[in-house]
């Protein structure tokens, strides 16, 4: 099973662990990205590195408050998930910028919507 997890930055920049991260403590609560707005599946063998995922969804849902996984499914492959606080300025917005975000950089993808 392959899974990677990317939760927050404690120094400004993506996908960088800062001090906490070696102490064992994640780099974000989980009080600041605890609704999973968006999943989505992509096609044809492709997938997205964990730093890329966070760069877009950071951009997308306007929040450094966010968390992307990876997540193996049996028999069912692999689902990205996209979380962000329960106070998402917008999620529809979010969620066009995130699918336009994927389709730019070339990914044929299903999205599904889970949050509020």
């Amino acid at each position: 099973m392959v899974r990677f997890q990317v939760l927050g930055s404690c120094n400004g920049e993506q996908g960088h662990d800062g001090p906490q991260y070696a102490t064992g403590m994640p780099p974000m609560s989980k009080s600041a990205a605890e609704v999973r707005w968006l999943t989505f599946r992509l096609m044809n063998g492709q997938s997205i590195g964990p730093d890329r995922l966070k760069d877009g969804w950071v951009v997308a849902s306007e929040t450094r408050h966010c968390g992307v996984r990876r997540e193996s499914i049996e028999g069912a492959g692999v689902v990205y998930a996209l979380y962000a606080p329960a106070n998402l300025a917008s999620p529809r917005r979010a969620e066009m910028r995130m699918r336009e975000f994927l389709m730019s950089s070339g990914y044929t993808f299903t999205m599904g919507t889970l949050g509020g």
